[in-house]
């Protein structure tokens, strides 16, 4: 944001619209985030081995959840947030359809 926020002042300085850079003073003053990169699956057999472990998962909720998600892909948030009647249970061809 820093960095960000530099460029639009560096800008105002240019058009004339401010005198200074505020965030030139914050330089080294704030700690840089490390990204960290996220897993993911590429081979095929993989894929299969995780979709075999979600089925045999303890838990039936967590289980629907994460099969839901992987048959529609849904976020998180939609499948957390997501209610029945979202849900066609009629239209089964595989997977699941969701309504709008």
């Amino acid at each position: 944001m820093r960095i960000i926020i530099g460029q639009i002042f560096r800008f105002a300085i240019a058009a004339g619209y401010c005198d200074i850079d505020p965030t030139v003073s914050l330089k080294g003053a704030l700690k840089t985030i490390k990204h960290k990169h996220m897993a993911a699956i590429f081979e095929p057999e993989q894929i299969g081995l995780l979709m075999r472990s979600m089925r045999l998962y303890p838990y039936i909720i967590t289980r629907s959840a994460m099969l839901f998600s992987i048959y529609t892909f849904c976020r998180p948030g939609e499948v957390r947030m997501a209610e029945r009647g979202e849900v066609d249970f009629d239209k089964k061809s595989g997977a699941y359809r969701l309504r709008k």
